[in-house]
């Protein structure tokens, strides 16, 4: 038995290797996280990216339009100019609530893993503690007379 925790050495080993194996494998998965957040917040920005390029194009084709009403190539360009915008937005919103959905599971797993190790953690404190009976009580503090 440990003289102080009331456990084994096996236990009290075992106990601290689980500890050690848990902040192992939530370091690995939170940089895991990490990396899945970086990727979707860089897709959220190219796809923002593509969306305003697209609008300024239609804009500039707009624009290019009124000055000749009657281009029929202008027209058609406008057409599908308008319709690659469409897209190019439609995109960036699904980008953006996937990338909003990552963050927030990322989240979700970091505020379990972070209970988990918490958990596990007061559990060692608790094995390195020693039993009442074997603590030394503090010393006595003196006052000189006055």
């Amino acid at each position: 038995m440990s003289e102080l925790s009331g456990m084994s050495e096996e236990e009290r080993d075992r106990l601290l290797a689980e500890y050690d194996a848990l902040r192992e494998d939530i370091a690995v998965r939170a940089v895991n996280r990490d990396l899945a957040a970086l990727e979707a917040a860089d897709a959220q920005h190219a796809a923002h990216r593509d969306e305003r390029l697209a609008w300024e194009l239609l804009t500039v084709l707009r624009d290019a339009r009124r000055e000749e009403p009657d281009n029929l190539r202008l027209v058609a360009q406008v057409d599908q100019a308008e319709a690659a915008y469409e897209s190019a937005r439609e995109i960036a919103e699904t980008v953006s609530r996937a990338a909003a959905e990552i963050a927030t599971r990322a989240i979700e797993h970091s505020r379990a893993d972070t209970r988990r190790l918490f958990e596990l953690g007061m559990r060692v404190r608790a094995a390195r503690t020693p039993p009442p009976e074997m603590r030394t009580p503090p010393p006595e503090i003196r006052t000189p007379p006055p």
